[in-house]
């Protein structure tokens, strides 16, 4: 948790601009702890980090312990649609294979993606992400994928960028193209197309990149 860094807060508290707290326990994200510990922020960015003796603002007191905010490395926000019923048939038993052959699965999301308005797939990311941040995560990657056109993914990358701009938390978006292979593709020439046509443009990094994965499985 370096200094200058962002000082997120709980979305149920009004955070000034400007403040310190000190809590019975303190842990950084490099695995120092002090106990109590205290953390202050000025204009929005962290100012200390440390030993609640060495705090030079006047302090409030938290309860619990104050350690930095959790990063979830794979979602799908923005994405549209619910597969709880899908979850209820895998902790059951029931093989994703078995799923996704019935119509369930990413395809599942991609029809459900394909049908909602920008707004409301928006709509329903701006809540998730909501929860996301009262129980700590402060980042989180969205990745694409239910998109399963070239044109559908480069939706879901304009959503996934417009879903940074409306959330608290900081974002990073991921071109997973070909996520599952559309109809009336082969694995091997949806690889190359995606990559192609939409990568590159869609993600101009990519052209200075001195890696691009591309993995084509068999179907």
């Amino acid at each position: 948790m370096p200094q200058g860094a962002p000082a997120a807060h709980n979305p149920g508290m009004e955070a000034p601009a400007s403040g310190a707290v000190l809590a019975p326990r303190l842990v950084t994200g490099a695995g120092e702890t002090f106990a109590p510990g205290g953390l202050a922020w000025e204009d929005g960015l962290l100012a200390y980090v440390g030993a609640a003796d060495g705090l030079a603002a006047e302090a409030r007191s938290v309860s619990g312990a104050v350690i930095p905010g959790f990063v979830d490395c794979h979602t799908h926000l923005p994405f549209a649609g619910w597969r709880a019923d899908e979850y209820e048939m895998k902790v059951t038993g029931v093989p994703y294979e078995q799923i996704a052959r019935s119509g369930g699965g990413i395809a599942s999301s991609a029809r459900a993606f394909g049908a909602s308005s920008d707004e409301a797939i928006l709509a329903q990311a701006r809540t998730i992400a909501g929860e996301m941040l009262t129980t700590g995560t402060t980042t989180f990657e969205g990745k694409t994928g239910y998109g399963l056109s070239v044109d559908a993914e480069r939706r879901a990358v304009r959503l996934g960028r417009a879903l940074g701009d409306q959330v608290e938390q900081s974002t990073r978006v991921t071109g997973l193209f070909a996520h599952a292979v559309p109809t009336g593709f082969t694995a091997a020439r949806c690889s190359l197309d995606f990559s192609t046509t939409l990568a590159m443009p869609t993600f101009p990094e990519c052209a200075s990149a001195s890696r691009i994965r591309i993995s084509a499985s068999a179907t």
